[in-house]
């Protein structure tokens, strides 16, 4: 399979937009806009689903051998879900 060079593909990309621009104009301005939101969540990748801080000490706990007391992992269990208590106060900002 051939490798397209990056100015060969800019220019294909160019010329689907002049195609689309065309056929946009052909559709009533509630349809273009419906049309352009789909395609842009489309084109958008999916975000990750965001790990709270808990789960993320959980699994790196569960892949080590601490050695620590079970009082010791319900103290970094509490402090953990504090945090994102605390973190999520003003809502969640997690990118």
């Amino acid at each position: 399979m051939k490798t397209n060079s990056e100015t060969q593909v800019k220019k294909e990309l160019d010329d689907c937009i002049v195609q689309m621009k065309s056929l946009l104009q052909q559709l009533e301005p509630a349809q273009r806009l419906t049309f352009v939101n789909e395609l842009m969540v489309r084109l958008i990748p999916s975000r990750k689903k965001a790990t709270s801080s808990s789960e993320k000490i959980n699994a790196r706990m569960n892949n080590q051998d601490q050695g620590l007391t079970k009082t010791q992992m319900q103290l970094i269990k509490k402090a953990s879900d504090d945090t994102d208590r605390l973190f999520d106060f003003d809502g969640d900002h997690r990118a």
